[in-house]
């Protein structure tokens, strides 16, 4: 089977996308106590990468849900992959806290407080791992979906997504504009499992390449992008505070989600500094779970973060930049010592 080189280019972008995002994402909490000019910087970066969970669970659809086997092989892949680094992690991040986070991150070991963290993703700080989480509750469910879709008419797939996009993102609309949450019970329809369906629908029913295509693909992200930096900024002046409207399910982050990837397969399939994005790509998974601690590091003991400076970009930059590097290296470091996949996946 030849490489699909728009994966492991896509992938490595999301990775860095996530990082550049965490660097921007505390400055638009500061809505009202900054410059305006300032705040849009981060409102701008913040938005944009807002794609980049959403595609990894694509692309996990895409690369994992027609090719189930069974069981036990299944599910042994997925323990050594993922949830050993993610534990071993965890509890990476509640002794730092412990010695050295704030009152709130500190871990009483002498009672169940460490165990309680970890099923209620409270282990010191560490909250952006609610993406595995979420994924390991995606893999377990796995067998039964994989089935599913294997079997599964195109139109009974396309009845899954048009229904999971109303519940999520229709509902989302209605609670976050009117306040209304309606009570009708559709949790089978509801969270992530869409975006993974939606990577396997992709793979199994591909979309031609075409002038057309890519137009779409550009127009999708850009409407979703552009339309949600000006609702977040018209919601927060309407509010007097930062109203997060960025959630994962919301329709235009769909947009930005499914308009991105469509933009891979039409222009990122093809080895683009082949050498530099496979060792990125080996090393994801990890430089994912270690760059929230790295990050925490440089703000709080060195206050490198969107403040260094007046205006927020060099300080932005200098954080991502210096995350990356060390992530990127600590991280392929530990990747080729013996055993060390089980911390880095």
């Amino acid at each position: 089977m030849p490489k699909i080189y728009w994966i492991s280019n896509l992938r490595v972008f999301a990775t860095l996308i996530v990082i550049l995002l965490h660097t921007a994402s505390n400055g638009v909490s500061h809505f009202g106590k900054m410059p305006i000019d300032s705040w849009w910087i981060c409102n701008i970066i913040n938005t944009f990468g807002r794609f980049a969970v959403p595609v990894f669970v694509i692309l996990s659809g895409y690369l994992l849900l027609d090719r189930y086997d069974n069981l036990a092989n299944f599910l042994s892949k997925r323990l050594i992959r993922i949830f050993i680094p993610f534990l071993i992690w965890l509890f990476i991040y509640m002794i730092h806290g412990t010695f050295k986070g704030i009152k709130t991150e500190q871990v009483n070991w002498l009672s169940a407080d460490w165990i309680v963290r970890i099923l209620t993703n409270n282990a010191s700080g560490s909250g952006q791992l609610w993406f595995v989480y979420m994924l390991l509750g995606l893999y377990l469910f796995t067998p039964i979906l994989s089935r599913w879709f294997v079997a599964a008419p195109k139109n009974e797939v396309l009845f899954f997504l048009g229904v999971w996009l109303v519940v999520n993102s229709g509902f989302w609309v209605l609670e976050k504009t009117m306040n209304v949450k309606p009570y009708f019970d559709f949790r089978y329809f509801t969270g992530f499992a869409g975006y993974f369906v939606l990577g396997a629908y992709l793979k199994k029913y591909p979309v031609q390449s075409s002038l057309n295509t890519k137009l779409f693909a550009i127009a999708l992200f850009m409407i979703g992008w552009i339309s949600t930096m000006f609702a977040v900024e018209f919601f927060s002046k309407q509010a007097g505070k930062y109203m997060d409207l960025l959630g994962y399910h919301s329709p235009l982050v769909v947009m930005m989600s499914l308009g991105i990837v469509l933009f891979a397969q039409q222009f990122l399939n093809r080895p683009i500094a082949e050498k530099v994005i496979g060792e990125i790509d080996a090393s994801s998974y990890g430089i994912f779970l270690f760059h929230w601690l790295v990050m925490k590091v440089l703000s709080r003991d060195f206050k490198i973060n969107f403040s260094l400076y007046t205006n927020p970009i060099p300080g932005i930059l200098i954080h991502f930049a210096l995350t990356t590097v060390i992530c990127i290296v600590v991280i392929g470091i530990i990747r080729r010592l013996p055993k060390g996949h089980w911390i880095t996946g």
